[in-house]
């Protein structure tokens, strides 16, 4: 699994590749297979690669891969001569809330909210009407538990 960073405050894309982060050893490295459309780059210090996308508003975003070393002389550049701070996707920052308790309780709305949905189809499928539980679904096996043994079906 790969840990995805944004900086705060936003970097825009082009000024990556302007030859600003060259005094940090930090230079761009050519793509096995170039992006046509250039929006994925790759950034290279002596330590490690780091992906670089542009986002639809022209601003940037990172990448670093799965087991792969972390790109300390790529991050501390971007961090010093952009004068930004670096967030994972772990942080709550990196989502736009302003506060961990904020993005904890989005977090738990949506549990919620999916929880709401999987009972209401679960009442749905033992009333005999429409519901989303696919066949061969955890849901769908759930669903046939929660049948009184008297509708159960026969294995």
């Amino acid at each position: 699994m790969s840990t995805d960073y944004r900086p705060i405050p936003a970097i825009r894309f082009a000024k990556l590749f302007d030859g600003r982060l060259d005094k940090y050893g930090v230079k761009e490295k050519e793509a096995r297979a170039p992006d046509d459309t250039r929006r994925v780059r790759y950034l290279t210090g002596s330590d490690g690669v780091l992906e670089a996308y542009e986002r639809g508003d022209g601003t940037s975003s990172f990448s670093r891969g799965s087991f792969r070393p972390v790109p300390w002389t790529v991050i501390d550049a971007l961090t010093e001569e952009f004068e930004v701070k670096l967030v994972s996707e772990h942080d709550h920052r990196y989502s736009g809330f302003q506060s961990k308790k904020e993005w904890d309780d989005w977090q738990d709305q949506l549990v919620k909210e999916r929880e709401d949905r999987f009972y209401e189809n679960i009442l749905r499928f033992l009333r005999g009407e429409p519901h989303d539980n696919s066949p061969g679904t955890i849901g769908m096996m759930q669903a046939e538990i929660a049948k009184p043994s008297s509708q159960a079906t026969k294995v």
